[in-house]
């Protein structure tokens, strides 16, 4: 068997047929029914066939079929981790319907339905895994000594897997036997459990980009949309901008769009100031987003759960990272980011900030005053400040620093009630001016 691919340009389903003479045919699994394929771009096409097989590519437009039938999903059948890049994945393409919405990311698709509203074409959407460190080769993790923990932190799990694999396989059995036991009796099947970090681990450095990802280069892409599942405070600061760099070498097809969801409020609030590692992995975002050309952060702070990282509020998320699309992707001149934190100055005894991506104005939303800012001296001890908005400014000030030197906005797990947000009810994105250092390392500029 041999490898073939065709460049064509796109349009909006596709059929592979050979030659009348018998043979097997087979496109990757990418390249199934109710596929979409990107518009604007020459999109190769690839799979096996014999050797001098005649293979013919033929394309046309979707005959609609239901509320938003030119809104497709591709999830793979199963994940699967390597240890090398695997040539084919499989999976099935699902177009949106009543009786399949349910099946769908939601967050994915609100984000395709507006995206479809806003430019009538049809969306395609590949749904991969959360786990930054699965999602690039091993050799980016191994070239930076930073990402060395991740390592690490890998071989010293798959070590305990000779003395965990006989208790899931306990597990395993039980499951088995209560899953006849249901279905004897006509109950719901209980659920699978899940197994510890072992060699065919998808969630291993690197596992599912060969399993999985590796497969799918160099399909037709017009951008990214993330929201990482698993924050890692410190190694995230290099972890993140290594996914954008290395995707986008691997692909070939330039700069492409990275939009990310930033990590929503969870966890309880605190009433008093004080360090976090949600703050801190929010701020290995926004450095991404200021550092990376051509990507975006979409702020949740303000949608969250405080016993769910994710969040139930999808519909804004994914309205969110749609407004993020329509200006990076396509061009729109449209507002997609809330208020970014852009430059200080002391002024006497207050500290007046200035800010990127105001659009209309900036709001206290619900109204004044403004809440979940912070201020400190020379001591680095930071308390609650007073903050108003002046302009296209803020000033913040208390009245237990006399002279201020940083300031800090929604830096807490769950910052409850934060609500700076510009006119376009976006919310503005948690920030520190400081560059102090946190968990024991240094920040990274």
């Amino acid at each position: 068997m041999k490898r073939f691919r065709f460049l064509g340009l796109p349009v909006w389903y596709l059929a592979l047929a050979a030659s009348p003479a018998p043979a097997d045919v087979k496109p990757i699994g990418l390249f199934g029914d109710n596929v979409v394929l990107q518009r604007e771009m020459k999109t190769p096409v690839w799979g096996t066939a014999d050797s001098g097989e005649k293979v013919a590519v033929t394309v046309g437009k979707y005959r609609a079929e239901a509320n938003y039938p030119d809104i497709r999903q591709f999830r793979a059948t199963r994940y699967v981790a390597a240890d090398q890049p695997q040539s084919t994945v499989e999976g099935t393409w699902v177009a949106c319907s009543p009786q399949r919405a349910a099946g769908l990311s939601a967050v994915c698709y609100f984000f395709a339905r507006d995206i479809q509203k806003a430019l009538n074409v049809p969306i395609g959407l590949i749904v991969t895994g959360d786990v930054a460190e699965t999602l690039v080769p091993v050799e980016v993790l191994q070239r930076d000594p930073d990402l060395h923990p991740i390592l690490n932190r890998w071989a010293a799990e798959l070590a305990k897997w000779p003395e965990r694999k006989p208790v899931y396989d306990a597990q395993v059995k039980e499951w088995q036997e209560a899953v006849k036991k249901a279905k004897a009796e006509g109950r719901r099947p209980p659920a699978e459990p899940n197994p510890p970090p072992n060699p065919n681990y998808w969630r291993r450095p690197g596992g599912l980009y060969n399993g999985t990802i590796a497969a799918m280069i160099p399909y037709g892409i017009r951008g990214v949309i993330t929201y990482v599942e698993r924050p890692l405070v410190y190694e995230s600061r290099k972890l993140l901008p290594a996914v954008v760099n290395c995707w986008r070498s691997k692909w070939g097809q330039g700069d492409f769009p990275f939009l990310m969801a930033q990590v929503a409020n969870y966890r309880h609030a605190n009433p008093q100031p004080g360090e976090s590692t949600l703050a801190e992995f929010r701020e290995a975002q926004l450095l991404t987003a200021l550092t990376v050309p051509n990507t975006a952060l979409v702020a949740t702070i303000d949608i969250g759960d405080a016993i769910d990282i994710h969040p139930r509020n999808e519909q804004d998320v994914g309205k969110r990272l749609a407004l993020a699309a329509r200006a990076l992707a396509y061009g729109e001149k449209v507002v997609y980011s809330g208020p970014v934190y852009d430059s200080m100055v002391v002024e006497s005894n207050h500290i007046r900030l200035r800010f990127k991506h105001v659009g209309g104005g900036l709001i206290a939303k619900g109204g004044d005053p403004l809440k979940q800012f912070t201020v400190a001296g020379k001591d680095k001890e930071f308390v609650w400040a007073d903050a108003k908005i002046d302009g296209d400014t803020v000033l913040v000030a208390s009245d237990k620093v006399s002279l201020p030197v940083a300031v800090r906005y929604a830096w807490a797990d769950n910052p409850e009630g934060c609500n700076l947000y510009n006119r376009e009810s976006l919310p503005a994105v948690p920030f520190r001016t400081d560059d102090w250092p946190i968990s024991g390392s240094p920040r990274t500029k």
